[in-house]
């Protein structure tokens, strides 16, 4: 009761009192699952999510409906109030089919990296994963586009499908865990808040070993971050600029609370040239998402 009371107040207490919230809401959606059953739709998402092949299928299948049937029938339609036409369409093809496994700097590589690009990447958003290589690179990193990553399993352990999730971890945890790379990048901060918090959390609620995901938990990087603590690397590729662009930002729960990255997207939007930072009223505030 303290953190439901607490949360109606604005602001979650349980982080104060120490009180596990997340895995208490876990256990407890996991418990409704087994005791009333989970409606068809959660069980077919949390099927492809949880199979990469079938995924990569559903995910071709969603190109031609969204892209092709939805886009020149129906895109004028509403969904409540949201445009169908406004739904983002999806990568053709998916992003780390558009890649080599590895992608080299121009000049001699100062170490690699492991791209975890999680779904949203891609099969959604490839403009922010060729965005995230053109950066690593002109800094002169190799990056590993990881070869048969899966889900991060955030949307499945977080509504209780903890079992289901478990395979998804244990096949990240051993694709990433590499002492060979300077970092395992992530450019979502939920999948980063995956990674690095909730993989050992979930493992340790299902009775399982916790070491192999707590090392890889220390090796994790929010691509901003990972700029930040090389930003030697990068100065020297940014060019001046007379007229600055007016920018703002939303700091993503899951980067500030689950990975405790603070002010480090701000900080460097202020250090890039042609920049004008401008702090948002409520840059801070939950998404809703």
């Amino acid at each position: 009761s303290m953190v439901f009371s607490s949360i109606t107040r604005g602001r979650c207490f349980a982080f104060a009192s120490q009180v596990g919230h997340e895995t208490l809401f876990m256990r407890m959606r996991r418990n409704m699952a087994k005791d009333h059953g989970q409606d068809w739709l959660k069980r077919l998402l949390f099927h492809f999510l949880s199979h990469k092949e079938q995924l990569k299928v559903a995910a071709k299948i969603s190109v031609f409906g969204r892209n092709v049937v939805l886009d020149k029938m129906l895109k004028n339609f509403h969904v409540g109030k949201l445009r169908i036409g406004n739904l983002p369409k999806l990568n053709n093809p998916a992003f780390r089919d558009q890649y080599p496994v590895v992608v080299e700097p121009e000049g001699e590589s100062v170490g690699k990296v492991l791209y975890f690009t999680g779904c949203g990447t891609n099969y959604l958003y490839d403009n922010v994963g060729r965005a995230t290589i053109r950066v690593l690179t002109t800094m002169g990193f190799s990056v590993e586009i990881v070869a048969d990553q899966v889900c991060c399993g955030m949307a499945l352990f977080l509504r209780g499908a903890l079992e289901k999730a478990k395979a998804n971890i244990v096949e990240n945890v051993a694709l990433f865990n590499r002492p060979d790379a300077v970092a395992v990048i992530t450019d979502c901060a939920t999948c980063g808040g995956a990674l690095r918090h909730a993989y050992p959390e979930v493992l340790k609620e299902l009775h399982s070993s916790a070491s192999g995901a707590e090392e890889l938990a220390g090796r994790v990087r929010d691509i901003s971050e990972f700029i930040m603590e090389h930003w030697e690397k990068l100065e020297p590729h940014l060019g001046g600029t007379a007229d600055k662009q007016r920018v703002t930002y939303h700091s993503p729960c899951h980067l500030r609370n689950s990975q405790n990255v603070q002010n480090v997207v701000e900080q460097l939007l202020e250090q890039l040239p042609g920049v004008e930072y401008v702090q948002a009223s409520d840059f801070d505030k939950c998404c809703g998402g």
